[in-house]
């Protein structure tokens, strides 16, 4: 595990984000605008969320323990996983050609 919190953070978000929408949208835009805005857009971009989530974390952190967060993030995605399944198979038809 890395000490350093900032690479750390970095190399998780950089992994996160390896071939994402967002990245594919950039390099499309790049090639119809400034690329170096592109880049700084983006980062302003990624920041303004990263800011946010760590204000709503510090937030939901002072109402909520974190067991509670925890197992409601695990019905979540239990849930999530569920609805793709049964709407892959309700509308599997839909999408054959």
């Amino acid at each position: 595990m890395c000490k350093n919190p900032i690479l750390f953070f970095m190399a998780l978000l950089l992994c996160s984000e390896f071939g994402d929408r967002s990245q594919l949208s950039g390099i499309i835009i790049a090639t119809n605008y400034n690329p170096w805005m592109v880049v700084l857009g983006g980062c302003v971009a990624h920041m303004t969320c990263i800011v946010i989530a760590i204000v709503l974390g510090k937030f939901i952190e002072r109402i909520c323990k974190e067991r509670l967060i925890n197992i409601l993030g695990g019905i979540a995605f239990i849930g999530f996983g569920f609805w793709e399944l049964f709407a892959g198979i309700i509308y599997a038809d839909r999408f054959e050609n």
